[in-house]
């Protein structure tokens, strides 16, 4: 199972990694577009944040997932992986896949305000840009509940259950 969230891990590093490389050509063209260098900056910074952050998944995949999900010896090649550790698994998942949903918004809000910045286009916070915001600060705040909470969630879960088969608790 811990080689099933090993994958995981690596896949969602290619993702993040194509998504910073589309991210930075469009960056570097808006860069030569334009006479203002100082917000570029900001966006390769958060460009080469992506990029070791791919990079960490892709070539150390073993480490995040052990960071995530818990890791048990298994012996007589049976799996000791109970439903808690697996529903543990799916919520640290879950919120990986939300934490990339959220960079991935944020990287293009981020190259939207360079470009309103530098390029001085006409910009106002239209319904969307306001949902695509609270909508990114959700999936973050969610996926970090998730990734660093999920115990939390599973233990709740685990004694709602109890309670709902035992009602004298």
């Amino acid at each position: 199972m811990h080689g099933i969230f090993i994958l995981a891990v690596r896949i969602s590093g290619i993702i993040i990694g194509l998504y910073a490389i589309k991210a930075g050509a469009s960056w570097v063209y808006t860069a030569s577009t334009s006479n203002d260098l100082a917000p570029l900056w900001l966006l390769l910074t958060a460009n080469a944040l992506m990029v070791c952050a791919a990079i960490c998944m892709i070539l150390f995949p073993g480490i995040v997932a052990g960071i995530l999900a818990p890791q048990k010896s298994a012996s007589n090649n049976q799996s000791l992986l109970s439903s808690y550790d697996i529903e543990l698994l799916a919520y640290s998942l879950f919120g990986l896949y939300l934490l990339i949903q959220a960079v991935l918004d944020a990287s293009y809000l981020t190259s939207i305000w360079y470009a309103t910045i530098s390029l001085s286009y006409p910009w106002t916070w239209s319904p969307e840009y306001v949902a695509m915001t609270v909508t990114m600060f959700f999936e973050l705040a969610v996926a970090i509940f998730l990734l660093f909470g999920g115990r939390v969630l599973s233990i709740a879960l685990k004694w709602a259950r109890k309670a709902s088969l035992n009602p004298d608790l």
